[in-house]
């Protein structure tokens, strides 16, 4: 899935995100890295920076009119007490577990986190700290995790 609305806190795309279709103005998407109580995957919107609408759940999507089948309307009738669990990526930090890090990535984690945080690009802070980009995107996981609110 390629994001189109920026998401703060958000360094990296979760890696469970994907794709559904593009049916309106904006991409629908699942995230399958864990099951909602009712035992279904979330399912939200992907956002658009340049329309200003922000990533949301797809009942938010809908309430707000940000998402329409065809241009006609709300293209899915929700179900009576369909209980929307809200922002997606906050959701996703919530039910799915810090990703591990290595205890050689972790001791470079606060070192990327300061670059990260002065805005030097991944491809900098990989070169100037001798990772792959593989790996300091594994750091970028693990930080949006455990830092949430502070990154």
């Amino acid at each position: 899935m390629i994001p189109f609305a920026r998401v703060p806190q958000m360094l990296v795309q979760p890696e469970s995100w994907f794709e559904l279709g593009n049916p309106s103005l904006q991409t629908i998407c699942i995230d399958l890295a864990y099951r909602l109580p009712a035992g279904g995957f979330p399912i939200f919107t992907s956002g658009d920076d340049e329309s200003g609408i922000p990533l949301a759940s797809l009942q938010e999507a809908l309430k707000n009119g940000f998402w329409s089948c065809c241009g006609g309307g709300p293209g899915i009738l929700l179900e009576p007490g369909f209980r929307d669990f809200g922002d997606p990526w906050e959701s996703h930090r919530r039910y799915v577990s810090q990703p591990a890090l290595s205890s050689r990535l972790l001791s470079f984690a606060d070192g990327v986190a300061r670059l990260q945080s002065e805005g030097v690009d991944e491809r900098k802070i990989a070169g100037s700290l001798g990772l792959s980009l593989a790996e300091v995107e594994s750091i970028f996981r693990y930080l949006q995790h455990s830092f949430a609110g502070q990154v």
